[in-house]
């Protein structure tokens, strides 16, 4: 009986252990889908973008819907610009069928060489697995403010 026991316990922390790196899996598999994105973003590559979204994507984004092409498009009228996306304080949460990560982003943009922005969001993500793998179905983007502390 003892013996059933101790294999009992063995095989349950077997399964235990097998399903956290299986959602650490899925949830890298979320992160490289959402940075993917950015990167058809960053190189102005409407497939790349596409190839990481569902075809009901849709942002919000300051107050404004945006679909796929909406956003490429908007790419197109500020090009040429250049675009460094890090992203920091990552948290992700996975199922079998669906997924979400928070995180802040930090969008350092350079238009013609002369005018900068850095800018800092904060955003979410929500993935469904389909039969391509994971797609983002809605991500939200707003602008992260700090605020300065009070002088007593």
């Amino acid at each position: 009986m003892k013996q059933n026991k101790v294999a009992l316990i063995a095989f349950s922390l077997g399964l235990l252990a097998s399903c956290e790196n299986r959602s650490d899996n899925e949830s890298e598999k979320l992160k490289q889908v959402l940075v993917g994105y950015f990167d058809g973003v960053k190189h102005n590559d409407h497939k790349k973008m596409t190839d990481a979204i569902t075809d009901d994507f849709l942002l919000y984004h300051e107050g404004h819907a945006w679909n796929n092409d909406s956003v490429y498009m908007n790419i197109e009228r500020n090009s040429p610009f250049t675009v460094d996306f890090l992203f920091d304080n990552i948290r992700t949460t996975v199922d079998t069928e669906s997924g979400h990560i928070t995180y802040d982003e930090h969008a350092n943009f350079v238009f013609s060489d002369t005018i900068k922005a850095n800018l800092n969001f904060l955003g979410s993500a929500a993935f469904r697995k389909s039969k391509d793998g994971w797609k983002m179905y809605f991500m939200q983007a707003t602008t992260k403010y700090v605020r300065k502390k009070k002088r007593p």
